[in-house]
């Protein structure tokens, strides 16, 4: 009678099983997300304050540009940048959120994060390349900040607890009539 017939298997086949019963364990995650709640976002740094938009609404970060300004421009757009043939509109959000500028007036941008939501695509001047962070949504809690007014919280859906990233809500920063250009500005 053979180790087959007897039930005894070759060892390494036993091996093989073995090993594979562990790869299938270990590639397990430790705790499933619930489904639904991840969400990617990218972190934009300026100085000590970290913001975040949904990776949905960003298109494409562009790195190596410096805007063209515009006279009569609110002074919350640096100017207009030409991607690929198509100029977008680029907001400096440290000045339109009232932060503290890191190196003064007129700090080179560098890096422009390109995004799109209800139908507008406009481009937000970063001083360094977003990062990528992935969170849970059940980890946020209303934003306990005050930006530079009430008129601004409302832009703020919420803080990640753990990494203290504050996330914007891009349609409604954009609803933000203060980044209306009229001919009174001009």
């Amino acid at each position: 009678m053979t180790d087959e017939q007897l039930g005894h298997a070759d060892p390494a086949d036993r091996l093989t099983e073995m090993l594979e019963r562990r790869a299938a364990a270990l590639a397990r995650p430790l705790m499933e997300p619930e489904p639904g709640d991840a969400l990617e976002v990218l972190v934009m740094t300026f100085g000590a304050e970290r913001y975040g938009l949904e990776t949905s609404t960003a298109t494409e970060v562009v790195i190596g540009t410096t805007p063209t300004m515009i006279p009569g421009a609110p002074r919350s757009w640096q100017g207009i940048v030409n991607v690929r043939g198509t100029l977008y509109s680029v907001l400096d959000l440290r000045s339109h959120l009232s932060l503290r500028p890191t190196e003064g007036p007129g700090a080179p941008v560098g890096v422009v994060l390109v995004t799109c939501d209800a139908g507008l695509t406009i481009g937000i001047a970063l001083e360094q390349p977003p990062e990528l962070l992935r969170i849970q949504r059940s980890s946020l809690r209303p934003a306990a900040i005050d930006l530079a007014g009430s008129d601004d919280r409302r832009v703020v859906p919420g803080t990640v607890t753990d990494e203290l990233v504050t996330l914007l809500d891009l349609e409604l920063l954009m609803s933000d009539s203060r980044l209306a250009a009229s001919e009174a500005r001009a």
